[in-house]
């Protein structure tokens, strides 16, 4: 990789493991692209952005980039420091940096208010518990329940689900919350985990009416032997979701009796001509979904 610095300004793709120059060929090149600029536009500087992967190399791409300038100002040129620590002429950043930058400046077009940030892993988490933590225990008659015990229960909740299904129960409770009219006199109370569990237990329950339905369709279109393995499949798995109750989900079972699904074809002299055509196997498909959305890590 030496000397790559020398080639013409343009696209370029440098390939190389540790150790072999890039970092250098990155700094000569800036340092040259300036040099040849300043010379060709009155003394003026090129406005450039340097992108690197980690905040650490854009800490070292800095030092070495006033290294650089040093050294061209014992060879008499001192217009190049200025330019190196200029972040409006020189802009080194990591490539989420010029992405942050990029929205700072035109995020208005796309609806972003001018002092948004994006924040980290451990905000999002702060966030996420101070927001369920209002979900679940809102303000009643101006009091705030205890704080120690509010945090707990997010925690539990948490800990219990994934991100993803923690997000949809509280927007769940809350999208009922917003539902209640003051109007009908009906107030809304703090959910509490039962609630949560309740409303995983319907939301498994109502999975059983289409397998229900399916069973009623393959027996009307076909008593042949050849579907009787997985009609009492399907039976079996009706009564598993019918049970689930907020105290005994029983996802394990369930999910261990979805992976023991008997094999079925439908063709040959005893096809049944489905009302959902080729989905007929897609309530099938819901319930595994739902399964491994609540029993995911």
């Amino acid at each position: 990789m030496t000397d790559l610095h020398l080639n013409p300004i343009g696209n370029s793709l440098w390939r190389a493991g540790a150790g072999a120059g890039k970092t250098y060929n990155l700094v000569r090149r800036v340092m040259r692209i300036a040099d040849e600029w300043s010379r060709t536009h009155e003394g003026q500087f090129p406005r450039l952005v340097v992108t690197t992967f980690t905040r650490m190399a854009t800490q070292e791409l800095r030092v070495r980039l006033m290294e650089a300038a040093l050294q061209a100002a014992s060879d008499g040129k001192q217009d190049l420091i200025p330019f190196v620590t200029s972040r409006s002429h020189l802009f080194v950043t990591t490539l989420h940096g010029v992405m942050d930058s990029f929205l700072r400046s035109f995020g208005s077009e796309i609806g972003l208010e001018p002092g948004f940030r994006i924040g980290g892993a451990d905000e999002i988490d702060t966030l996420v518990r101070r927001v369920g933590s209002r979900v679940l225990f809102p303000k009643i008659e101006g009091k705030q329940e205890n704080e120690v015990s509010c945090e707990a229960a997010v925690d539990q909740l948490m800990s219990e689900f994934d991100f993803a299904m923690t997000l949809r129960l509280l927007q769940r409770v809350a999208r009922i919350r917003t539902e209640f009219s003051n109007e009908e006199g009906l107030v809304a109370r703090p959910a509490t985990r039962v609630d949560m569990l309740s409303s995983i237990a319907i939301s498994i329950q109502d999975l059983a009416r289409p397998i229900q339905e399916l069973c009623e369709e393959i027996s009307l279109h076909s008593p042949d032997e050849k579907w009787q393995p997985f009609m009492d499949w399907l039976s079996a798995l009706e009564k598993g979701l019918l049970a689930a109750t907020p105290d005994d989900l029983h996802l394990e079972g369930l999910k261990e009796w979805v992976e023991a699904q008997p094999k079925i074809t439908n063709s040959g002299k005893h096809k049944i001509d489905f009302g959902a055509g080729s989905d007929w196997k897609e309530p099938i498909s819901d319930i595994k979904k739902m399964l491994e959305s609540v029993t995911s890590e």
